[in-house]
């Protein structure tokens, strides 16, 4: 799987150009960003004992690839098993404004909405990307912020809310400090999967490992 590859000037740069226009913005508070989803957001059960962490964009091609060929079968093998819980992490890429403030809107909707909010980020991509050429970026975000119960001031005030934005920007120094530099980007218990096993496959070989499953024998 090709990887999308990225700088620490480019990140932090969309995120504190989102931060600095909040200054001058919207309005300083709303419900639903007072109300946000702080820290990570797990999926699956917390007393899982294989964590999977991936570092992703909502408008990295390669992190849709995955998110609709991979993720899917962890899910439903691990996940749902509960032998492996799942966390998504923000790590914006070009345009980097337009990722983090999906990012924004997914944890203004909530714990319970917001792999449901990411989950249309990633299906509406090339939609969100093609109205962000005409300068419509927005107008898309609304659409899903909507079907995930915010209205569009409810949105606007959480794309240019400082506490929120302020989330996104933790997880890319986290990233950083990890030596994440493209996305998508998969730990398992900690260790990162090189870019030639981000398959599921290859994630899963790493999930048995941790899990303790040995490889049956060879007929």
């Amino acid at each position: 799987m090709a990887i999308h590859m990225l700088t620490k000037r480019t990140a932090l740069a969309a995120i504190l150009g989102l931060a600095t226009a909040a200054c001058s913005g919207a309005a300083d508070t709303n419900d639903a960003a007072a109300s946000a989803a702080a820290g990570d957001i797990p999926m699956g059960s917390a007393d899982a004992p294989v964590e999977i962490v991936e570092y992703a964009s909502t408008t990295c091609g390669h992190c849709r690839t995955f998110h609709i060929s991979v993720l899917p079968g962890l899910k439903s093998n691990y996940i749902a098993t509960g032998q492996a819980k799942y966390i998504f992490r923000d790590f914006p890429t070009p345009p980097a404004r337009v990722a983090a403030a999906g990012g924004a809107i997914a944890r203004c909707a909530g714990e319970a909405k917001y792999y449901d909010v990411i989950d249309d980020l990633f299906k509406y991509q090339n939609e969100i990307l093609e109205a962000t050429q005409r300068g419509g970026a927005l107008d898309k975000l609304v659409e899903i912020g909507e079907r995930a119960g915010l209205d569009r001031a409810a949105v606007e005030a959480c794309v240019s809310d400082e506490d929120v934005l302020a989330q996104i920007s933790a997880n890319v120094e986290l990233g950083q400090s990890k030596g994440v530099n493209s996305t998508p980007t998969v730990f398992v218990n900690g260790e990162r999967v090189p870019p030639a096993e981000m398959s599921l496959q290859g994630i899963s070989a790493r999930i048995d490992e941790a899990l303790g499953v040995a490889e049956a024998p060879a007929e």
